[in-house]
C-alpha cells in the first residue's frame, strides 16, 4: 500500500474524532446557554427546593424519590400497643370530687371492686389520673371508714401536738410516733398498709400509704397519697356514697 495512503487514514481518523469532540462541547455549551436563560425543562438550582426534596426523600439511592410524594406508612406495632393499654372510661366506674385536683374513683378491675383516691392532671381540657395515689380494696375502705372517728380525734392531737405512748389506746393496732415522729399517729389498713395522721410543714395531713420492709422496721413506700384535712373531711361526706357505689358494682 502506498505510503501516502497510510498517512491520510489516520490523519483522517484523528480528525472524525476532533470533529466529535467539538460536537460535543457545542452541546454542552448551549445546555450552558439555556440553563443560564431560565429553561423551563431544565431543573435549577433552588436551596429550599432541594432541602425538602431532601426532606421528603425515602431512599437516597433512588434520586426521584425525592420529588414523589410521601406514601402514608401503616401504623407501627409499637403505637398499636400504645393505644390497646390506653386506658378506656368504663360505664361502671363513679368518681367523687375532693378538691380540684383529688378525686375518688370507684372501679372494677379484673373482678376486683376498688376505691382509687388519686391525685389528677389536666390534659387538653380532660383530667386524667396520676401515679400520686392508693387503690385500696374494699376491706381496706370499710377499714378506713371504722377508723373515720379516731382520726378525727387524732388529727386534734396531733395539731396540739399532743401525741403521747397512750393516745387512742382504745383503738386496736394503733402506732404512736411511728418511726420516731414525735408529732404523729398511724393506723394500720392491712399488713402493708397504713393511714398515718402527721404534721408536715405546718400543716396536718392524712396520708394513706404502702410501707415496705427494711431491716425489721417498716419504711414509707412511693405508692400513696397525703390528703389535707379539708380533702379529709370531702371525703368524709362522701363517704356512704362510695360505700354504695362499691357495693354496686
Amino acid at each position: 500500500m502506498p505510503a501516502a495512503l497510510l498517512l491520510e487514514e489516520p490523519t483522517a481518523k484523528r480528525r472524525a474524532e476532533r470533529g466529535d469532540e467539538d460536537a460535543s462541547a457545542s452541546a454542552s455549551a448551549r445546555d450552558c446557554k439555556r440553563l443560564k436563560a431560565g429553561d423551563a425543562n431544565m431543573v435549577k438550582w433552588e436551596p429550599e427546593r432541594w432541602e425538602q426534596a431532601e426532606a421528603e426523600n425515602d431512599d437516597d439511592d433512588v434520586p426521584l424519590a425525592r420529588y414523589q410524594r410521601r406514601r402514608p406508612r401503616p401504623p407501627s406495632k409499637a403505637k398499636e400497643q400504645a393505644k390497646k393499654r390506653m386506658r378506656k372510661p368504663q360505664e361502671q366506674e363513679t368518681t367523687f370530687e375532693l378538691s380540684a385536683k383529688r378525686r375518688v374513683l370507684v372501679r372494677k378491675w379484673k373482678n376486683v371492686v376498688l376505691v382509687d383516691i388519686r391525685e389528677f392532671y389536666d390534659e387538653d381540657g380532660v383530667a386524667k389520673p396520676s401515679k400520686k395515689g392508693l387503690s385500696l380494696s374494699l376491706e381496706q375502705w370499710h377499714k378506713l371508714v371504722e377508723l373515720s372517728d379516731a382520726v378525727s380525734e387524732a388529727i386534734q392531737l396531733v395539731e396540739e401536738n399532743r401525741i403521747r405512748k397512750d393516745s387512742l389506746v382504745d383503738v386496736p393496732g394503733r402506732i404512736p410516733k411511728p418511726g420516731g415522729d414525735s408529732r404523729a399517729i398511724a393506723f394500720p389498713l392491712s399488713a402493708k398498709r397504713r393511714m398515718t395522721v402527721r404534721f408536715f410543714h405546718a400543716l396536718v395531713l392524712i396520708d394513706l400509704r404502702e410501707f415496705y420492709e427494711q431491716d425489721g422496721a417498716a419504711k414509707p413506700g412511693k405508692k400513696g397519697i397525703a390528703l389535707s384535712k379539708d380533702q379529709w373531711v370531702s371525703l368524709q361526706e362522701v363517704a356512704e356514697d362510695i360505700s354504695d357505689a362499691a357495693e354496686r358494682l
